[in-house]
């Protein structure tokens, strides 16, 4: 990793890296089972970050993290360094995102939300979800000082174009820069004029009929299947 970064930072002009490390699903199996067993998970994970915070430290950058490992294993935020930016991400609709929040303000690390269009392995992505959790986990950070919203989009699977993300996306922009309650026909009615230069919402119609679509059990979220 110190050979990747020093090569790659140079590289690029941003004052951050993300070195994501998030779903770690293999930690604690294979040549890491010891260490695990010795320092337990959470112990090995952050010595880890670590490492690579110092790495790029010395490469004149600062270090951003997905957060949900972290927040697995909350007796090693203290271990961490405090000017890592957490990424704290969360796709679902709730009606609090305290969980994915809160522990971050509490030991004062810098965090940014990060939303998600729901696209993964689907035709069309689940706006019935995206779009609440866009609008709730934005505001919600906003309001308990979030630096930033990062505003994900996967692609996971190759089944669509980006075309079909473009309203999640600029849906999320829209939130990203003023959090509100707005109804979704009144933002409907400013993308339709200000992008499309259009008075109409038959695109918009179409989306949202697909959103309802979803919940058709043969079309199985408009996942592969429907194929």
């Amino acid at each position: 990793m110190k050979d990747i970064y020093s090569e790659m930072s140079p590289a690029f002009e941003s004052q951050f890296s993300h070195v994501n490390c998030d779903e770690t699903f293999d930690m604690g199996r294979g040549p890491s089972a010891e260490k695990v067993k010795e320092l337990g998970a959470g112990r090995v994970y952050v010595d880890y970050i670590n490492q690579l915070f110092n790495i790029l430290k010395d490469n004149g950058k600062r270090i951003m993290m997905w957060g949900d490992i972290v927040l697995q294993y909350p007796e090693v935020l203290d271990l961490l360094p405090k000017d890592a930016v957490m990424m704290t991400w969360e796709y679902s609709d709730y009606d609090s995102y305290a969980k994915w929040i809160d522990p971050f303000v509490e030991k004062g690390f810098d965090f940014m939300i990060c939303t998600g269009v729901l696209n993964s392995y689907r035709i069309s992505p689940d706006y019935k979800m995206a779009i609440p959790n866009i609008r709730k986990f934005i505001k919600e950070g906003a309001e308990k000082g979030a630096m930033g919203v990062l505003n994900t989009v996967w692609d996971d699977g190759g089944l669509h174009t980006f075309d079909r993300d473009w309203y999640g996306i600029a849906y999320g922009a829209e939130h990203s820069w003023n959090p509100n309650d707005r109804e979704l026909s009144d933002f409907d009615h400013r993308l339709s004029k200000a992008i499309y230069e259009s008075e109409g919402q038959e695109l918009f119609s179409a989306i949202h009929r697909l959103t309802e679509m979803c919940e058709i059990e043969a079309l199985d979220n408009m996942s592969e299947i429907v194929f």
